[in-house]
């Protein structure tokens, strides 16, 4: 419990930011990315600042990641019409809690950072990064943050990350990645973008460990007022029994998030003819006047 009496507790902190680090590693994420908004005391502080974490082994992807993400997001607000200074990407030394003296000590952000003996036992197996794009304690940015012009664009910087992830699954594996996007983008509010991101992460991992496939298809279209995310890999197909098996958290997972946005996934696959996966959620779509 984070809150006590209705007080944040510094345990309950440390707990709630381990929690997610837990969810991510046992839904074997290939990233994690975190969109914090921020507050400052100054009603003057604005600006988009993207965090990573260099003392991990995979600090490298962790960078490029960052900077992937604090690119998209600003073109995204600028295309919008919303201008946003850019305050970079930074390690995130420094940038950690300051609730408790441990905290302090630690001096990572606990979403991203590494283990620490006798604080913190289970850190993220994948790359990461968080962004605080707007400060909400600033009227103007406030106001954005509220807007559905603001969320709609933060919402179309994480659709443009699964460009992103085609490629650096591509890079990775070795696997030919081939897109069929819509020509024009598609507005979709933050939750729904992000739960087809989690989807299309999570398969590009199934695909990548089991699948022994040498090519992967990601379709995305709009059917009849729903939106669908198909992939399919020329693998050795998923058996019927993989499909239903409890164990699987990854495929729970998947068909959790589908469910919580009014949708389903399809999982089908036949001996040597590969495996498809398919989401069919409503579509929400944010209006892009005004």
């Amino acid at each position: 419990i984070a809150v006590a009496a209705g007080v944040f507790t510094g345990q309950g902190v440390h707990r709630d930011l381990i929690a997610r680090d837990v969810c991510a590693n046992r839904a074997r994420a290939s990233v994690l990315l975190g969109v914090y908004f921020d507050a400052s005391a100054s009603a003057a502080a604005r600006g988009s600042l993207t965090l990573y974490d260099a003392a991990r082994p995979f600090s490298r992807a962790n960078r490029r990641l960052s900077e992937l993400v604090q690119h998209a997001v600003l073109a995204r607000l600028s295309a919008r019409g919303i201008s946003v200074p850019d305050d970079g990407v930074r390690t995130d030394v420094g940038f950690g809690s300051s609730v408790t003296g441990a905290d302090r000590a630690y001096g990572h952000l606990l979403i991203l950072g590494p283990a620490k003996a006798g604080y913190f036992a289970t850190p993220s197996t994948m790359p990461g990064a968080l962004i605080e794009p707007l400060f909400l304690t600033n009227p103007t940015e406030a106001t954005v943050a509220v807007s559905i012009r603001g969320q709609d664009a933060i919402a179309r910087g994480l659709v443009a990350a699964v460009e992103w992830a085609a490629r650096e699954f591509r890079r990775r594996t070795g696997m030919n990645c081939r897109l069929d996007l819509p020509r024009d983008d598609i507005a979709l509010d933050r939750e729904l973008a992000t739960s087809l991101f989690r989807i299309l992460q999570e398969t590009f991992t199934n695909v990548a460990r089991h699948a022994n496939a040498t090519a992967v298809k990601v379709r995305l279209a709009e059917e009849h007022g729903s939106l669908v995310l198909e992939i399919h890999d020329d693998g050795k197909g998923i058996s019927e029994e993989q499909v239903s098996a409890r164990s699987s958290l990854g495929l729970l997972g998947m068909r959790e998030r589908a469910l919580l946005l009014g949708g389903d996934v399809a999982i089908s696959g036949a001996p040597g003819g590969g495996t498809t996966v398919r989401v069919r959620v409503p579509g929400r779509r944010h209006k892009t006047t005004g």
